[in-house]
């Protein structure tokens, strides 16, 4: 079943729902979903095929001024996501951010 948004894969009654409740130790609470500036929109913008994409690009300019970009960062770090956009960043942004807190 398609989902409408990325807060909606996680949310939804998917597999990856499934996934998510096992993680509760990591991730307590997931209420600040509903602030997302992603919510209700489409998933694959988060996820593109490329990174440098159109909707890569989209997805970066509406997580910039997210209430929740944070949040939803520290998700994606948490459960060691390796796709997609969260807080602005790609798997690759995530990465460089990660060696660089690691040195400085």
């Amino acid at each position: 079943m398609p989902h409408s948004s990325p807060t909606d894969w996680i949310a939804g009654g998917s597999v990856a729902a499934d996934i998510v409740g096992c993680l509760t130790g990591l991730v307590a609470d997931l209420s600040w979903q509903d602030k997302a500036a992603c919510r209700g929109l489409p998933t694959e913008w988060w996820f593109p095929d490329q990174g440098g994409s159109r909707e890569c690009k989209r997805a970066k300019e509406i997580c910039h001024g997210c209430p929740v970009k944070l949040q939803c960062l520290q998700f994606a770090i948490e459960v060691h996501d390796q796709h997609g956009i969260y807080g602005e960043l790609s798997l690759k942004d995530r990465r460089r951010w990660n060696q660089e807190r690691k040195a400085g």
